[in-house]
């Protein structure tokens, strides 16, 4: 298998990472630095990096959701950490907002 493409991420090392749509535009990657760091698959660049948990990351799940036929589908970032905390990120608008509300 050949690879298509690297990507420089952080110099603490990488725990996971999940592709955050179908069309393979973007991926989230986390960090040993307790960091998340999205990027453009096609540019290679970073779209954004934050601080997600006071641990590593060590798993991150995207998934869209529909909490009722009323409402419009949310694009949800999940995360769990060594520091046994499981964070509930809105990422519908891409900018993920990072509110105290969209944390569980």
């Amino acid at each position: 298998m050949q690879t298509k493409k690297s990507f420089f991420v952080c110099q603490s090392g990488l725990t996971a990472a999940a592709l955050l749509n179908q069309e393979n535009e973007s991926f989230a990657v986390a960090g040993m630095n307790n960091e998340i760091y999205l990027f453009s698959f096609y540019t290679g660049t970073t779209i954004r990096s934050f601080y997600a948990h006071d641990d590593f990351i060590t798993q991150i799940l995207y998934k869209k959701v529909v909490f009722s036929p009323d409402m419009p589908e949310n694009e949800l970032l999940i995360t769990c950490s060594a520091d046994q905390t499981i964070k509930i990120w809105n990422f519908s608008d891409r900018n993920i907002n990072i509110n105290a509300s969209d944390q569980y």
